[in-house]
């Protein structure tokens, strides 16, 4: 064949193969957490800023018991941000896997007294998709006394609730 066909022909077999991957691939992505956006979970917290690091870097000089004291609090509570940020972070990577372990573990933590945390298991158990995790959110959802929270928790108990799209082809024949 004429080398004025073939590429044209290659071109078009490649797109024809591409372009339903790729509307697979963000209509999955977009349907996962519709109500709650990435940036509630991404937190810039605990990242210095070059005006930070050059602070850090200046000469440390002697400081009085109340300034030790208000340091040690900084302290402290940066250690808590890198935990809440690095719970996140693990939460994010359990709800890609297939393993009911990692369901469990990610609904446990419905319940942790980080709002941080409890926001990001939502959106974990959301990604996950499994029906098995509604009666873990009914429960939190019981004892939860923010609004906010109880309406987040019923639209994924309502998310998850719904038909998967083989149930729905299975229905129609």
């Amino acid at each position: 064949m004429r080398i004025k066909i073939v590429i044209p022909l290659i071109l078009t077999a490649l797109v024809a193969v591409l372009f339903p991957l790729m509307i697979h691939h963000r209509a999955k992505a977009t349907l996962s957490t519709p109500w709650i956006s990435a940036e509630t979970f991404v937190s810039d917290r605990g990242k210095s800023t070059p005006a930070q690091s050059k602070e850090s870097k200046s000469v440390p000089q002697k400081k009085s018991a109340p300034e030790i004291q208000a340091a040690s609090d900084a302290s402290n509570n940066q250690d808590e941000e890198d935990y809440v940020d690095q719970r996140v972070s693990e939460l994010h990577d359990l709800a890609m896997t297939d393993d009911p372990d990692s369901l469990a573990t990610i609904t446990l933590e419905l319940d942790s007294r980080e709002p941080q945390i409890r926001q990001a298991a939502l959106a974990a158990t959301i990604q996950f998709g499994s029906r098995d995790a509604i009666p873990a959110l009914q429960n939190t959802l019981q004892h939860t006394g923010d609004p906010q929270e109880k309406i987040n928790l019923q639209k994924a108990i309502d998310f998850l609730a719904l038909p998967s799209m083989s149930e729905i082809a299975n229905r129609n024949y």
